[in-house]
């Protein structure tokens, strides 16, 4: 399994160095709303058709990509919103981002990896005891003592490794738990009922791909078509 650990819990919760796909000239700067962290400001483009308002934000980071979409409705009445979501390269490669199932069940095995114990590699003692004698009086004393070895360097270096595995194991479960919070609050529902005047947020996972820019995002809802393109650079 990839290990998303991602290192997933520095793009989720927000302390990460991350990088925002959004073309500056066309976005403006809102906070974060699908992130676990306090709200931090990112670039969100926006367009709106026939009362239908979409706006997208995209970060990408080394270890994948995260999608944000913002719907509202300003039509006089309730609308059913069904997403319809399309992600394309420069080339013309469609971008296809986790599953809800594959992602869970991925941060599940992660939040369930069990802590590997860090075996203490302790110095060696040894006990001594017994009897001198003086050859020159005859007379006899008795002696009782220890001696510490230090551990080897091959104990060393496997106490390291057993404590960098134990690491792994902890930032494991931390990963897996920030990714199944990420994906009860905030993944792209199927389906939303959206009264008039409101709005709602939801977001899709990528995995981390070479990106060939600009992208460009088609977002199909309340009947309407919507087309973004991305910078040519991150930033």
């Amino acid at each position: 399994m990839r290990r998303i650990a991602f290192v997933f819990l520095t793009l989720l919760s927000g302390c990460a160095t991350v990088h925002q796909l959004n073309d500056p000239s066309r976005s403006k700067s809102a906070p974060d709303v699908t992130t676990l962290a306090n709200p931090r400001d990112v670039l969100y483009e926006t367009a709106e058709r026939s009362g239908i308002v979409v706006s997208y934000n995209i970060l990408t980071a080394p270890y994948g990509l995260k999608l944000t979409l913002i719907f509202r409705n300003r039509r006089g009445q309730s609308v059913i919103i069904v997403p319809k979501i399309r992600l394309q390269d420069a080339t013309g490669f469609i971008l296809e981002p986790y599953s809800y199932e594959d992602y869970v069940r991925q941060a599940a095995i992660m939040a369930g990896t069990p802590a590997a114990m860090i075996p203490a590699t302790a110095p060696s003692t040894t006990y001594e005891s017994g009897t001198i004698m003086n050859p020159g009086t005859g007379a006899t004393q008795s002696y009782y003592g220890t001696t510490t070895a230090a551990p080897n360097i091959a104990q060393s270096v496997a106490q390291g490794v057993n404590q960098s595995v134990a690491m792994a194991s902890i930032f494991a479960q931390i990963d897996g738990e920030a990714m199944l919070q990420w994906a009860n609050s905030f993944w792209l529902k199927n389906r939303y009922e959206l009264p008039a005047g409101l709005a709602v947020a939801g977001g899709l996972m990528y995995p981390p791909r070479s990106l060939n820019l600009p992208l460009k995002l088609f977002v199909e809802v309340g009947g309407e078509n919507f087309e973004f393109t991305t910078a040519t650079q991150a930033n």
